[in-house]
């Protein structure tokens, strides 16, 4: 779903500030549909495999590899089985994990992580800890919480977009108190 994707395009955001500038690692985003020819196929195989010359590791992600064709799933895998293990890889799937499913390929080899589709009181925490994010000190009203789920659902794009507004709306009126002294007057 889109709520899904926005949350995965976060995490993999957070992933790619966080590792990369501590490693000085390279970034590169692979797509499925991308993977349904021989060249594209040794190209992914290079990536995956050889040493970088500018960087000592690389930040990989596989997008949609529900795409692949199975006539390729072989030479895909291969590719995997031999990555460089300086290499991060994270695969990212839609599909539900099932015996024919090519993320099945993957589970002896891997960690899976699943993105559920947030809703009730999952939804409302994770709203709040998005506040939290924006400020560590500030106390989120549960009303406000409940107004924004109750509104806008699990559209995370939206709930984003609505927390961020709240927060330069705080975060400005703070910063005007503070420069103005406005409070020190009444001290």
């Amino acid at each position: 779903s889109t709520s899904q994707q926005a949350r995965l395009k976060r995490l993999i955001n957070w992933i790619k500030e966080n590792y990369c500038t501590a490693t000085g690692s390279t970034y590169s985003a692979v797509f499925g549909s991308d993977l349904n020819n021989k060249q594209a196929l040794a190209n992914f195989s290079s990536l995956v495999t050889n040493y970088s010359l500018f960087s000592k590791s690389s930040l990989v992600v596989i997008y949609d590899i529900e795409q692949i064709k199975a006539a390729n799933h072989n030479q895909f895998i291969e590719a995997l089985n031999n990555h460089n293990s300086c290499n991060l890889i994270i695969i990212c799937a839609q599909a539900e994990i099932n015996k024919t499913s090519i993320v099945n390929k993957f589970i002896d080899i891997c960690s899976i992580v699943n993105l559920p589709e947030l809703k009730g009181a999952a939804l409302s925490r994770w709203v709040e800890k998005e506040f939290l994010k924006q400020n560590a000190t500030a106390k989120i009203d549960s009303g406000v919480i409940d107004y924004l789920v109750s509104n806008l659902g699990s559209d995370i794009n939206q709930l984003i977009k609505e927390i961020e507004k709240k927060h330069i709306i705080v975060k400005g009126f703070e910063e005007f108190y503070e420069k103005s002294g406005f409070f020190d007057k009444f001290a």
